[in-house]
Parts: structure tokens; sequence; C-alpha cells
């Protein structure tokens, strides 16, 4: 039987103050006894702090540091520690406090974001040696054959095609869902394995709606389809705690087999759209050229006066005809074109020219503005010829056989310049004029003398 602790009391009851008996030697008439006395005393202090120290160390134990990008919760006797509405408690960073071990057990998750990389779910299996080598290397080394389903990985388009790609994956453990993960998950382990699989469904998935040439060129992208399928299944399916961030396209390729015929049809596709884009910057700048910012486009929109002048030749209705080529002659008077939103709707051009004011330049206004100098040379050309006429007719009703004389020398000066002279002028019976030339060595001194004269003049001038 387990013998009881000493205290004061029983340490007086073996030791008594008047001593032990009468033949026991007293307290003070035995040093041996009082150091003993005195030592079970110490000894017995002692015992009690270490128990207090003992019970105040194991209540402290209780509590518990969560650091930064950590969640915890309490398990107590093995069962998450819940509060009143029956929530599991979650712990975010900082102290807590919580009962000691056995009664209660903390766990801490890591929340920071991890990186998951799926590069042979859907590629091509590859050895050692081929892991570090291109699509296009490996397609010269051979790899062009049909693909082997038990071995290859894959995605099939909406459009029935294959292709193949590698992905990287961001995921955590969300902060509210720290319990749901100790709960239902607990291994990092096992939630990569959880992650890859619900990612890798969610590729399926998205993929079966895209067409296989908007997954190669990167014109659609698979990340968030196939996050937001993964997230279905990880939360509202399992209630993992688990949370897909990202999804992230490395390399999506074409197979193999096929890599030579469809770069062929994208350099089609290249020299295809190069052409438009030539053609377009061509029809830009010629139409810019012709009637400058009113004729040039914006964007895919013809200019307005381009969009008019088509509205006119193709309408049918001949008062839509009418108004056009109303406003189209007052803007070619004006040289600007002045669109209001009735006239947008009244026409049918809605959507197709944006109101307000714009110049007419390029050729065309520059052929306008020649025709009219030529109108006006014309007009005041006609105008001095009319004077002229007028003031030939005045001399002739004056002076007939005076205007006749007068008129063909000037008539023979138009003809045959200044520097010709004549000895004689004659008029046959019929009319006929007949002019003598070069019989008189005075005229024909002259003649040589002005055509010296004019060739000095010239050598002069060199």
């Amino acid at each position: 039987m387990a013998e009881a602790p000493l205290s004061d009391e029983s340490l007086d009851a073996v030791v008594p103050a008047g001593g032990v008996a009468d033949s026991a030697p007293t307290r003070e008439a035995d040093p041996a006894a009082q150091s003993l006395y005195d030592a079970l005393r110490v000894a017995f202090a002692a015992l009690k702090a270490a128990m207090v120290l003992l019970a105040i160390a194991y209540a402290v134990s209780g509590v518990f540091r969560v650091g930064e990008q950590e969640g915890a919760v309490r398990l107590r006797f093995g069962s998450l520690v819940e509060d009143a509405s029956g929530t599991p408690l979650v712990f975010g960073p900082g102290l807590h406090f919580g009962w000691p071990e056995p009664f209660e057990s903390r766990v801490r998750v890591q929340t920071s974001e991890r990186t998951l990389t799926l590069d042979q779910s859907f590629w091509y299996e590859l050895d050692d040696d081929e892991r570090a080598l291109t699509a296009a290397e490996l397609a010269t080394r051979g790899r062009a054959g049909p693909l082997d389903p038990t071995k290859d990985g894959y995605l099939v388009a909406g459009d029935a095609s294959i292709v193949h790609g590698r992905f990287s994956v961001k995921y955590r453990i969300r902060s509210e869902g720290v319990a749901d993960y100790v709960r239902s998950v607990g291994d990092p382990v096992r939630g990569e394995v959880l992650v890859r699989s619900a990612v890798e469904s969610g590729m399926v998935e998205a993929a079966s709606r895209v067409e296989a040439d908007d997954l190669i060129s990167g014109r659609v992208q698979l990340g968030d389809a196939a996050r937001q399928a993964a997230n279905r299944v990880l939360q509202d399916e399992m209630a993992s705690g688990l949370e897909i961030t990202g999804v992230q396209t490395e390399l999506m390729v074409m197979p193999l087999a096929v890599r030579e015929a469809y770069q062929r049809v994208n350099r089609a596709e290249a020299a295809r759209a190069s052409a438009i884009d030539n053609a377009e910057r061509d029809r830009v700048q010629t139409l810019s050229q012709a009637a400058g910012p009113s004729a040039s486009p914006s964007g895919r929109m013809d200019g307005p006066l381009t969009a008019m002048v088509s509205a006119y030749e193709a309408s049918e209705d001949a008062g839509v005809r009418d108004g056009l080529g109303a406003l189209l002659d007052r803007a070619f008077r004006d040289l600007s074109l002045e669109l209001t939103e009735q006239d947008l709707e009244r026409f049918g051009m809605v959507g197709e020219a944006r109101a307000g004011t714009y110049e007419i330049g390029g050729e065309a206004a520059q052929t306008i503005d020649r025709a009219r100098s030529e109108q006006t040379a014309l007009v005041q050309g006609i105008e001095a010829e009319a004077r002229r006429f007028e003031d030939l007719r005045s001399s002739f009703e004056l002076d007939p056989s005076l205007f006749r004389v007068r008129y063909v020398e000037a008539a023979k000066q138009v003809i045959f310049g200044p520097e010709i002279d004549f000895d004689a002028l004659q008029l046959g019976e019929a009319g006929e004029l007949y002019l003598v030339v070069g019989s008189d060595p005075e005229v024909v001194k002259r003649r040589e003398d002005t055509r010296f004269e004019r060739e000095r003049e010239q050598a002069a001038g060199r």
C-alpha cells in the first residue's frame, strides 16, 4: 500500500515538540533528527513548487501559435472543435489558447499558393533524352507516327481533332476551407492528387467546347474554363477546402503526324492575312489621296463620302438617289460634306458613317480646282474674243476697204510671222491672194541681217 507523503504535522507527530519518549532524546538534544527534519521540510516545499510549475506549464502547453500563410484547427478527442452554431473553429495567424494534450491537439496546414505542372497528362510519351526537345525537334527525329492511346496523352477538341498541351496549375488551401481540408484530405500528397485529377477532368471538359485551331493558335485559352470546372469538383462536390487559383497554358501543339500540313495551312493563312492587310492599306491610301478626310476609312468603316457614293450607286429608290445626288453636288461645289443624324436615317446610312462636317481634299479637290480655273480661263477667252469681234465689226462698218487691207496684213503677220518681208501683195481676179517674196535685194538683206542677229544672240546666251 502506498505511503502518504510526510507533512509538518506528521513530522510533529513522529517527533513531538517536547520529545518522543522519556528514553528518546529531544529535538534540541538530537542534531541528526533536527537536520532530517529541516531537509524534509525543504524537500517538501520544493516538491510543492515543482508541482505548481508543472501544472502551469501543462496549462500553458495549450497555447499555440499559427504562422503567416497558415491555418489551424483544434481536435478535441479526435473531433473538430466547433462553435455554438456547429461550425468548426479555424484559427488564423497569431497566438491562440486551447486545452493541452491529451484533451486537444492542433493541426496546422499551409495556405500559401503551390504550383503543379501537367507536362505529361496531355503530351506524348517521352523518354529521358526526348524530354528536353521541342515539338519541331521531335518531328525531325521520326516521332511523327500514329499516336498510341495507351501511352500518349492528348485532348479531343470540339471539332473532334486531337491536340497536345502542357499546363501549369496554381492552387492553395482556402483560409475558410482549412477545416474541410483537414476533414476530407489531410495530406499534401493526397491534395496534389486530387488537384491533378480535377484539373485534368476540367481540361477535357473545356477542350471539348473549342475547335483545335483556336487552341493551337492561342485565340482561345483553356485556363479559366478548366479552373472553374475543377473548382466545382473540389469545392461543391468534394468540399476539400482546395481552390485552383490559376491554370496557365504553357504550350499547345497539333499531333506530330499532321505538323507539316498544319504549318502549310498556317503559312497560307499568314500570306492571306498579309495580302488583306496590304489591300486594306492600299484602300485607305487610295481613298485618302482621292478625296482626303471625307473619304478616308475609319477602321473597317468607309469614309462618309465613300459611303454616300456607295449608297447612291446601290439605291433603287429614286427619292433616295435624288437626295443623295443633291448632297453630293453641294459637297463637291463647297468641297465640304456636312452630314446630320437625320441625313443618315433618311438615306439608311446609320452604322455606315458618322454625322459631322468633312473636308473634301486630295485629287478630287485638285481636279475641281483645275476645272474651275479652266472654266474661268475659257469664259475670259470667250469674252475677249467677243469683244475683239465687236471691235472688228465696228471697224468694218466704218470703212470696209481699209478694214480688209488691215485684216489681210494682220493675217499675214499671224501666218508667216514678223520676220517675213513681202515684196508685193496682189489680189487675183477671183479674189486669190498672191504674195511675191524675195525679189528685192534690200528685202533679202534685211532678212539675212535679222537672221544673223538672232543667231548671235542665241550664241551669246549659251
